[in-house]
């Protein structure tokens, strides 16, 4: 089992950028660390014809994705 530790604040991720093995389970912990509520999802948005993995969580506001509250998930 493989742990990815990413904080929520408001407006980024930390770290942005994130490297998981492909051939093990992964938990992510997401502490919300911002004043707001947030979202995470991973959504491969490079490559539509790739199929959503349906990992989507609510922590949420609206339009964070859009102001930049994005990162990387690297599956090597």
């Amino acid at each position: 089992m493989y742990m990815a530790l990413i904080g929520a604040y408001d407006i980024y991720f930390d770290p942005k950028e994130v490297t998981i093995p492909a051939t093990t389970d992964v938990t992510v912990n997401l502490p919300n660390n911002g004043a707001t509520l947030h979202n995470f999802s991973v959504t491969d948005h490079n490559n539509p014809d790739v199929p959503n993995l349906g990992i989507d969580v609510d922590l949420n506001v609206p339009g964070h994705e859009a102001a930049g509250m994005f990162g990387t998930l690297h599956v090597v």
